[in-house]
């Protein structure tokens, strides 16, 4: 059955006052608490912000993609002022189905956005009430999600693993190169076995290790390529700063540059044991990704590439240092308000303490297997949403109980 958004949607109008509620933010990864897209704070008062509930969708500020989410968890928060936010008819459509139909649909429905800036463009309610959607009943909506709920729950369970893997590898490198208790040649923790330390610039380190610049272990540091885009996603992918999140480099944001435009550096495409940090922006600049595997696509120009001088420091244990460092990176930012900039100057010059290359040895395949591991998880998880993809062409055509059930 065929419906219109208008049959489904009332806007919400309360605002937040001095409610004791949740802050969030509207991203292209639906809702989520204010705190995981900001690390910074960006007012002092939510008075205007919108109350939201379980159910409410809400469409945020869109630049490439549409930003929009719904409410899946029954609890009660707030969103900016400026975002649309919408109450819906639970007696028509479930929220769980309305997530997963606009996540369908989000391409097709980038003409609901108003005329302007492109990176600054709100929804035009009238355009989005006169749009239509399928609508079957609320049993069939019930079957679909919970087909596709399953799918998340796999991937769920894959990330789950990612988290335990990534707090093993942090533990392991702080005991290690942090606190410095690695085994001594008893094996016994070396700092609290009267290990011999050295007074250094940097404070106590163990004897044999040295203070160095970035530049001094690194043989390549540099910004990435400036693209020309194309905006019909043909060409040559990306990796762009959106691209840069949770410690990876997640696919699904990439962009496409123009490749009749002529040769692009092949320093300039990623490489396996590549450190990719984010380094303009507020809010995500100093973001790390690591990946011991090449994904062969441009590094964009607001990123820096860093590429570990193996004579020095092995590449494993080079980017688990540099995922050590992300607040300070984080702080690291010049510049006047929305263009700030990671300065190569200053992130050539930063001190790092540099363990001898016999002790790296003998923990680095340790951190290559972590790592391996974490990357071929997420290649599963975008094998994954790939079969999710596909299925959400089948369910949500004409023939869902046929799909469903055949």
């Amino acid at each position: 059955m065929t419906n219109y958004f208008k049959d489904i949607l009332k806007q919400k109008t309360q605002r937040h006052g001095n409610k004791q509620v949740d802050l969030y933010s509207v991203t292209n990864d639906g809702i989520i608490p204010r705190s995981d897209k900001y690390n910074i704070k960006l007012s002092d008062d939510y008075s205007n912000n919108k109350i939201i509930e379980y159910g409410d969708v809400v469409f945020g500020n869109s630049r490439h993609t549409l930003n929009f989410g719904v409410l899946l968890e029954k609890v009660t928060g707030s969103v900016s002022s400026v975002y649309n936010a919408f109450e819906i008819d639970q007696t028509l459509i479930t929220p769980e189905y309305l997530n997963y139909y606009l996540l369908f649909n989000r391409r097709n429905m980038l003409h609901i956005l108003k005329p302007g800036a492109r990176d600054n463009r709100p929804i035009d309610k009238d355009l989005l009430f006169e749009t239509k959607i399928f609508l079957p009943s609320l049993d069939e909506q019930n079957k679909i999600t919970n087909t596709l709920n399953t799918i998340k729950n796999i991937i769920d369970l894959r990330l789950k693993i990612i988290g335990n893997l990534e707090e093993l590898a942090k533990i392991t490198f702080n005991t290690w190169f942090v606190e410095f208790e690695f085994p001594n040649i008893e094996g016994l923790p070396y700092k609290s076995n009267n290990g011999k330390m050295i007074d250094t610039e940097m404070g106590l380190i163990p004897d044999g290790w040295e203070v160095k610049e970035l530049k001094e272990i690194v043989s390549h540091n540099s910004r990435g390529f400036p693209p020309k885009y194309n905006e019909d996603n043909t060409g040559i992918e990306i990796i762009n700063q959106r691209c840069v999140r949770n410690h990876t480099i997640l696919r699904e944001a990439v962009r496409y540059h123009d490749p009749s435009l002529g040769n692009v550096p092949e320093d300039k495409y990623h490489k396996a044991w590549d450190v990719l940090i984010n380094s303009m922006g507020v809010g995500t600049l100093g973001r790390v990704a690591v990946s011991s595997r090449a994904h062969n696509k441009i590094v964009h120009s607001v990123i820096t590439i860093l590429r570990a001088n193996e004579n020095i420091i092995l590449p494993p244990i080079f980017s688990y240092m540099m995922l050590s460092l992300e607040n300070t990176f984080e702080r690291m930012g010049e510049g006047s308000t929305g263009q700030t900039s990671l300065s190569k100057k200053y992130l050539s010059s930063l001190k790092v303490v540099v363990p001898p290359m016999e002790l790296q040895e003998e923990i680095n395949n340790t951190f290559f297997n972590i790592q391996k591991n974490i990357d071929d998880a997420y290649l599963e998880i975008e094998k994954l949403e790939k079969y999710k993809q596909k299925l959400l062409i089948k369910l949500m055509s004409g023939n869902k109980r046929e799909s469903i059930e055949g």
